[in-house]
């Protein structure tokens, strides 16, 4: 028994940032070692942590006496190199940017290839970003006041769109060969996704998004095979009982396995993603009452939510944390 699952037509993939970098020999041998994850993490991200935080213990521990006697706290050297993962890595980013918007082949391959690329990229440049903030964080006699790139986070919002884009074209190939693992692709995904997108703005969104329309779209396919299934086979009124028996044998051994990962898969979604409820309240004033006898309080966002009509309460634990409230609203999964 063959099942075939039509995904229908592939949106176009994301474009790269706007801004050009131009291919210097040194990023481009970087791209072609093996293991540039290896590369970041154990040579330019650790020894170079390693040195800024010695820096930053000295200063701390000497501040008040290179004050005393007029010695600079900082120089243009060490905020080069504060700088300097960041603005390599981003150049790696849109190198692997533009090599998958230039993408012609469909062979799997090579869309593996390129979604395995991506995915150390994104991994390392999230552990970058945190490194970074984490180093350049003010304390006593330390305040580097260098930033990110405003173009960072973009370059990490384009290449989430860009791994999703090829996941899309994976799948779309592994079912024109009739290899139905949508589900499991896709549910593979998740544990890294959860990791990455922490530390990319707008990221937790655009994952929520982007695993819901794929999990709809491949629960709705299903659906359609499954109610063509359920008609019987098209001999079905020539076919002797053995036969039959034997059909339905092979469309359950067909079936089972992506039915039950899908049913996992949409588990999963729901509890990350559907995590709110809705109540209706004939007494508003009980309810204002009853949040005053226990100490809530109203979260004003300066208009961003008041104006839509709609009001904000927290706990008592949300005055002395604001930034909890705002990863609270900030983030959907």
């Amino acid at each position: 028994t063959t099942v075939g699952i039509s995904k229908g037509k592939i949106e176009t993939p994301p474009s790269a940032t706007q801004r050009v970098f131009q291919h210097t020999p040194f990023v481009e041998r970087l791209l072609k070692e093996n293991g540039m994850r290896k590369i970041f993490e154990q040579r330019i991200l650790t020894e170079l942590e390693t040195v800024m935080l010695s820096a930053r213990a000295d200063l701390i521990e000497n501040g008040a006496l290179l004050c005393s006697i007029g010695l600079p706290m900082f120089n243009r050297q060490m905020q080069e190199l504060l700088r300097f993962p960041p603005r390599l890595l981003q150049t790696c980013l849109q190198i692997r940017l533009q090599t998958a918007v230039n993408l012609n082949s469909a062979a799997l391959a090579q869309v593996d290839q390129l979604i395995e690329d991506i995915r150390d990229s994104l991994a390392v440049a999230c552990r970058v970003k945190r490194s970074f903030t984490e180093v350049t964080k003010p304390m006593s006699f330390w305040n580097p006041e260098v930033q990110l790139d405003a173009e960072y986070d973009h370059t990490l919002r384009s290449c989430l769109k860009m791994y999703f884009w090829l996941l899309q074209r994976k799948l779309k190939i592994t079912s024109e060969r009739g290899n139905i693992k949508d589900f499991g692709i896709l549910e593979a995904q998740w544990p890294f996704m959860l990791e990455v997108v922490r530390d990319i703005d707008g990221g937790s969104y655009e994952m929520a998004l982007q695993f819901c329309q794929q999990t709809r779209n491949h629960v709705h396919e299903w659906t359609r095979v499954i109610a063509r299934l359920l008609k019987g086979p098209p001999a079905f009124d020539t076919m002797s009982s053995r036969d039959l028996a034997k059909w339905v044998g092979r469309v359950l051994q067909t079936t089972r396995t992506p039915i039950l990962k899908g049913q996992r898969l949409v588990r999963t979604i729901q509890e990350a993603v559907a995590n709110s409820t809705d109540y209706v309240f004939s007494n508003a004033h009980s309810l204002f009452a009853r949040l005053v006898d226990t100490k809530h309080t109203l979260v004003y966002t300066a208009g961003e939510w008041e104006t839509r009509g709609l009001y904000i309460f927290g706990s008592e634990a949300i005055t002395s944390k604001p930034h909890l409230a705002r990863s609270l609203l900030s983030n959907c999964i």
